[in-house]
Parts: C-alpha cells; structure tokens; sequence
C-alpha cells in the first residue's frame, strides 16, 4: 500500500476525532463549560473526514502522479475551516476575557483538526513512485568458438 494512503487514513481518523472533541473549553467560577467541534463546523471537517476516508480506500492512484488530488483539495477545504474557527475562536477569547472570573481556550479537538486537515494536504499531493520499465533481455547464446582461418 502506498504511503500517501496511509497518510490519508490517518487524517481521515484525525477529522473525525477532532470534531467529536472540544474546540473551546471555558472555566468561570460557575464551572466549566466546552463546545465540541460536532456544535459547529465540526460536521464539515468531520464529514470532510469521512470522505477523505472513502477516498483511502477506493482510490489506487496512478504512477508517476499525484495519489490523490482530490483528498488535497478536501485537506484544503477542510484545513481553511479549521484556521477560519481558530482565528474567531482566539479572537472571542481576547475580546470576552474577564480577569479573574472566566478563561477560555482553544480545544484540543480543534488543533486535532489542523494538523490532521494538514496531513490531508500532504497525503494527497505526494508523488507515486514510477513504475519499472523493462529492460531489454540479454541475448543468453553462447559465444562462438570456432577457430579463425
């Protein structure tokens, strides 16, 4: 099996955890609260994640070319979501900070989800080794001993 699929069953495996885990966690004085990835964009990286998988395993990829382009553009797509909820994550907190009574964090479900839409990318441009050509066979005769005149 080629590596690239490897690759891609691993991300396949990261989107799909990763949108089950929490991707804020916030503690107050009241107790803690965490939003998982499935209450929001989670169900499009998880989803992603289910067709990266269907993709691993259905695609048998050509010598010479990428494995699978399509499973990079998924990587893509998902990859963008995941920075575009980062980003307005990181930025809620900053804003809704309050000293003292409430902190918030980025979740483990959500950086789970980068680097396996990452890997995704990865995954899907490597190159697939070319195929052997055949060299001409040898001629096997023997050489001939006959003696010069």
């Amino acid at each position: 099996m080629h590596p690239g699929r490897h690759v891609l069953f691993l991300a396949a495996a990261g989107l799909i955890a990763g949108a089950l885990l929490p991707w804020v966690k916030i503690t107050s004085l009241f107790g803690e609260l965490s939003v998982a990835g499935y209450e929001g964009d989670g169900l499009l990286t998880g989803g992603i994640g289910l067709l990266l998988l269907l993709t691993a395993l259905l695609t048998a990829g050509r010598a010479g070319r990428r494995y699978s382009p399509a499973a990079a553009a998924l990587g893509a797509l998902a990859l963008a979501v995941a920075l575009w909820d980062l980003f307005r994550v990181q930025d809620a907190i900053a804003q809704n900070q309050v000293e003292g009574l409430m902190r918030a964090a980025v979740g483990a479900g959500l950086y789970l989800t980068l680097a396996a839409a990452a890997l995704a990318l990865v995954g899907g441009l490597q190159r697939l080794p070319e195929e052997p050509t055949a060299s001409p066979p040898e001629s096997s005769a023997p050489a001939s001993s006959e003696p010069s005149s």
